[in-house]
């Protein structure tokens, strides 16, 4: 599972940093070097004050908002160099494919308008800065999206943003396969966990990659089973905003149903009594009052505490026929709001 990201040469949203590197194997920011190993935390920061003490004097500009998110990103992902993967070189502005001149002049048309009458727009193609002993390299913040969608098409991968306003260029086809659909697909389940988890670091980022490995290998192919349905919706080589719809809209109609229903099987301890593998005909009635008003873990607890073996059979055969969470697929979207919850607003 790998992907194109498409807005700028680095996500700046840590929650878009948090789905994209969970979600896929790699991220390429094609054209883009970055010196991940090659410098020390107080150069990039140096590098930061001076670029902010620039702007203070003459106004900030496209160019020094990418440097600045840049350089922010390298302090607080270093450690994911190996999933945020710039196809750049050193000593180069940012290596662009033959194609991406006429696509950015499409894109600023997309978003100026036609130029006036003998007026000729220049597009600067990049920009190199060096930080400490070693440098980044980057297309321009017009360049970088329009090289982003050239390449990604000649690679045959997703193509993915997290700025619904910025344009999105049609001038070239595509081709859409399985993973190409389960990409888009993967994006849209997460995104309906996002409102409940926090931003991830990179040393939690990690974590998760390492020991949900098998829910997230799982939740991948959930979302696989689905392309067929969802070829059916998009038919043959479909527009980005076709793909990113339909997707979303079988998150929201297939998906959203089965996590909350999940949810709801799993985390309401009430569930339990209605089973009817469990026998309830123990001598605890004042603990089975409560329960029956207030189903509450604590009460439940108090029941197991009771040593009633036909409570604690049926509490275990219960689970065992309702191993659903870890069958689902969808073990992913139930783990992560648990274990990274939102922090709630003092």
């Amino acid at each position: 599972m790998e992907t194109t990201y498409y807005s700028n040469p680095v996500p700046t949203n840590p929650l878009s940093v948090t789905m994209l590197s969970i979600v896929f194997d790699r991220v390429y920011l094609p054209g883009v070097y970055l010196p991940y190993s090659t410098t020390k935390e107080y150069e990039l920061l140096d590098r930061f004050k001076g670029i902010l003490e620039v702007d203070k004097r003459s106004g900030s500009t496209p160019d020094s908002f990418i440097m600045l998110s840049i350089l922010q990103f390298l302090l607080r992902y270093r450690e994911l160099e190996n999933i945020f993967v710039g196809t750049g070189k050193p000593g180069y502005m940012g290596i662009l494919e033959p194609e991406t001149e006429n696509v950015a002049k499409e894109l600023e048309i997309a978003i100026y308008g036609p130029p006036p009458p003998n007026f000729i727009p220049t597009i600067t193609n990049g920009q190199n800065f060096g930080v400490g002993s070693d440098q980044i390299n980057t297309p321009s913040w017009i360049t970088y999206p329009a090289n982003a969608y050239v390449w990604a098409n000649k690679k045959n991968l997703s193509l993915i943003t997290d700025n619904q306003e910025f344009p999105m260029p049609q001038s070239m086809p595509h081709e859409t396969n399985a993973e190409m659909l389960a990409s888009y697909l993967c994006l849209s389940s997460f995104s309906l966990i996002l409102p409940q988890i926090r931003p991830l670091n990179a040393q939690e980022i990690l974590e998760v990659r390492e020991k949900m490995k098998e829910d997230i290998q799982e939740f991948r192919t959930a979302m696989l089973s689905l392309t067929g349905k969802y070829r059916e919706l998009v038919g043959e080589n479909p527009s980005l905003d076709k793909l990113k719809k339909e997707s979303k809209f079988l998150a929201d109609t297939i998906v959203k149903p089965k996590i909350e229903s999940l949810n709801k099987r799993i985390e309401t301890p009430g569930e339990i009594l209605k089973s009817e593998l469990i026998d309830l005909t123990i001598q605890a009635p004042s603990v089975l009052i409560k329960l029956k008003l207030n189903p509450s873990i604590d009460t439940l607890l108090e029941l197991l505490k009771l040593g009633q073996d036909s409570f604690k059979n049926g509490v275990k055969r219960y689970r065992e026929a309702n191993k659903i969470e870890n069958n689902s697929g969808l073990a992913l979207l139930l783990k992560l709001p648990r274990n990274y919850k939102k922090e709630e607003a003092k």
